[in-house]
């Protein structure tokens, strides 16, 4: 074991990383032994897991739990396949009930499992804080403004599911009672893929939207968009859509010049 190492102790014991050596049952990887004399940890893996010292580590090794059962047997499985693991990412629960992230990486020699454990709770926290702000700048991408008088743009970029959809529905009418707006441009321009919850969440907004007695076009419906609709059997022959922003905007625009000339005309 590496505690019994002379040569090795101090340079294990001063890793960076947590350092674990196990006796186990080869033909039983869940039968590990957690006697101390079979069970070696480094100060560094004993301090990840918030315990505070090697000794205190050994006292209450049985608090130390995976988030997700599910990993455990993946890992084991692993190991009782191929003999090693690599950088297997998963959630330990620490002596405190703390969640964890950890890559575990070791090999498996005889009865003796030398496991290496590197705590990246830290980079796994930027990444999870990455992902709230770009979620957040996604709710945020759907600016809605009047683009000219009497044509009111709604821009709709990422995905759009229900929440979205309703905030999509409620400030679009806010907008268009606020500008008095005859027609209402969607661009999907920006939605990655429509599937059935999509297309109705935007047959539920013009539905809405028509209630003030406004025109909804949407634009932005590409081929791609336009075979996924008839594949999944959806029909918006009632709502006018076009290709393009532009087509869109030139189609509103003839809308209105009608609108006018029929005032005119009364």
């Amino acid at each position: 074991m590496a505690d019994t190492n002379p040569p090795y102790a101090r340079l294990v014991e001063n890793a960076p990383i947590g350092v674990f050596q196990v006796i186990v049952d080869t033909e039983h990887l869940d039968e590990v032994s957690r006697d101390r004399e079979h069970l070696y940890v480094n100060e560094t893996l004993a301090n990840i897991l918030s315990f505070d010292s090697r000794d205190h580590f050994h006292s209450e090794v049985d608090s130390i739990e995976y988030e997700d059962p599910r990993d455990r047997e993946t890992l084991q499985a692993q190991v009782q396949e191929t003999g090693d693991v690599e950088s297997f990412e998963t959630t330990l629960v620490d002596n405190d009930g703390e969640p964890v992230d950890v890559l575990i990486s070791g090999t498996l020699q005889e009865e003796e499992f030398t496991g290496y454990v590197t705590d990246i709770s830290e980079r796994k926290q930027l990444e999870r804080k990455a992902q709230k702000q770009a979620e957040a700048i996604l709710e945020q991408s759907m600016p809605i403004v009047q683009i000219w008088e009497g044509i009111t743009l709604a821009t709709v970029v990422g995905t759009l599911d229900t929440n979205r959809a309703q905030q999509l529905t409620e400030e679009l009418l806010t907008e268009l009672t606020e500008t008095q707006s005859a027609v209402a441009l969607v661009d999907i321009t920006g939605v990655p893929n429509v599937d059935t919850a999509t297309a109705q969440h935007l047959i539920d907004t013009v539905k809405a939207v028509s209630l003030l007695g406004s025109e909804v076009i949407i634009t932005g419906i590409n081929p791609d968009i336009a075979q996924t609709l008839v594949q999944l059997g959806i029909t918006m022959d009632e709502i006018q859509t076009k290709s393009s922003l532009s087509k869109g905007l030139e189609r509103g625009l003839h809308i209105i010049q009608d609108d006018v000339q029929t005032t005119g005309d009364s």
